[in-house]
């Protein structure tokens, strides 16, 4: 079985995420978390994480 994609986890840092792995062991999205770059996620998964970057905004400048 392959393991999940990492989950980008949006910062206050505009334009930068947090990136974290799947830890089948406690069954979360908390193992080898590292700062991202937008820019630096793999195209396909681009376009999703800026939009939910935006949505983050848009509540946090609710």
């Amino acid at each position: 079985m392959t393991p999940p994609s990492p989950w980008y986890f949006p910062t206050a840092i505009q334009g930068v995420v947090i990136a974290c792995d799947y830890n089948p062991i406690e069954q979360r999205y908390n193992k080898n978390c590292r700062e991202m770059r937008v820019e630096d996620i793999p195209q396909p998964r681009q376009a999703a994480v800026k939009r939910i970057i935006t949505i983050f905004d848009k509540i946090g400048n609710a």
